[in-house]
């Protein structure tokens, strides 16, 4: 089972006093942020999750396995994430995850128009 988008939104308006739609907004800045960092050749580093980096991979020959015929592939891009070691623990159960701490505090900036 996939934990989505939308599931992210959803958890981040329960457990915060956000409406929906602004935590929306919050999910959306934030990969529109990563992403242009990446597009930009940043290396994106959570601490506690992992990081990001985009490697482009340049133009190559390559073979059809069913028809033998050489080919070029075109250049493309490619996205690695690293997790931290925390992050690793975590997963494989070496270390139990913290209970979730619930953020009382959150001050959105409104745009006024």
């Amino acid at each position: 089972m996939a934990f989505t988008r939308a599931d992210l939104i959803n958890a981040v308006s329960q457990d915060t006093d956000l409406s929906r739609r602004e935590a929306e907004q919050i999910v959306h800045l934030m990969q529109d942020r990563v992403t242009r960092a990446l597009a930009d050749g940043h290396r994106v580093s959570i601490f506690g999750f992992g990081s990001l980096t985009a490697k482009v991979v340049p133009s190559r020959m390559i073979r059809n396995p069913a028809t033998g015929k050489q080919m070029r592939a075109k250049k493309s891009a490619r996205v690695h994430f690293r997790p931290a070691p925390i992050l690793k623990d975590f997963i494989s159960g070496a270390k139990k995850l913290p209970k979730t701490k619930l953020v009382t505090d959150v001050t959105v900036k409104r745009k006024t128009s």
